[in-house]
């Protein structure tokens, strides 16, 4: 289970790597950032910005793989290896923290942590719910749900937080 929790994080931060920069191209220039200018008007209104969107996407796909998304953006960048594997090695959970107090409010930070933490639980648990409901239109009910109601949560957190702070 472990290994193959560690195939799908560094796969899908291979592949966020590879939308981001490219192969030695920069962020500014990548499909990734093109599309995420488009969106930010919208997912800047549940508190998210681009980035962090995409990585509550990413966590869809599994929790842990928001953090090679989040170190593909804010990290080091341009370099596949820590980009991929250095939110996942010792003591990067302060060089996590200090990309996330960087880069993000203190509204925002509440948004994403919610937007997170509220999401489907990853897509293998929806596998199972598939498998044990017999029914597609459930599980897939059950994933629009999820996903509708942790936006939800994050847009009302991230606005009674900028009446806060």
């Amino acid at each position: 289970m472990f290994f193959r929790a560690i195939r799908v994080i560094s796969l899908v931060s291979i592949v966020f790597f590879v939308l981001t920069y490219g192969f030695g191209g920069s962020q500014e220039t990548s499909i990734l950032y093109k599309i995420g200018i488009l969106i930010e008007p919208v997912t800047e209104f549940f508190g998210l910005k681009w980035q962090a969107f995409l990585a509550f996407c990413a966590s869809a796909i599994s929790k842990e793989s928001l953090l090679g998304v989040l170190n593909t953006f804010y990290g080091s960048g341009g370099n596949i290896v820590s980009s991929t594997f250095g939110a996942k090695t010792v003591g990067s959970s302060l060089a996590i923290s200090s990309i996330l107090a960087t880069h993000f409010t203190k509204a925002q930070g509440l948004a994403i942590i919610y937007a997170i933490s509220f999401n489907m639980p990853c897509v293998s648990a929806l596998a199972a719910t598939a498998r044990e409901t017999h029914s597609v239109k459930w599980t897939a009910k059950i994933g629009i749900f999820y996903t509708i109601f942790s936006l939800k949560i994050a847009c009302i957190i991230y606005h009674i937080a900028l009446l806060l702070f």
